[in-house]
């Protein structure tokens, strides 16, 4: 679980990305949104499902360097909000005070500040 921390933490994405993830991560739910990017049925350990995510932001991550016409921004920023909320899930914490916190999530990942919601919820 460690090196998978390891991994997260060490990545390096611009601003923008790293931003739109952070706001994507607010509407993030575990259960409907894991088994959608990751196409399966069951909602999987989140060692398990962390592995898959880091394997498929690598793979957009070099689709965007590249500047291939396949990337797709969207799904991008799905898979990093995607990370931004799994990685709490590595370190269990005794109170839910860390989660709302983010302390396992890098510096740059993290937010500064509220960011106002575009949407009233239903």
């Amino acid at each position: 679980m460690s090196d998978l921390l390891h991994v997260f933490n060490k990545l390096r994405r611009p601003r923008i990305l790293i931003r739109a993830a952070r706001i994507g991560a607010q509407d993030y739910r575990r259960d409907r949104d894991i088994k959608r990017l990751l196409h399966i049925n069951r909602v999987p350990a989140p060692g398990a499902g962390m592995t898959y995510l880091l394997a498929i932001e690598q793979e957009l991550e070099t689709i965007r360097i590249a500047g291939f016409a396949t990337y797709s921004i969207s799904k991008h920023v799905e898979i990093l909000a995607a990370l931004v909320i799994e990685v709490q899930f590595l370190k269990p914490s005794t109170k839910d005070s860390d989660v709302k916190h983010h302390e396992n999530v890098p510096l740059e990942f993290r937010r500064t500040h509220r960011v106002p919601r575009l949407f009233a919820d239903a």
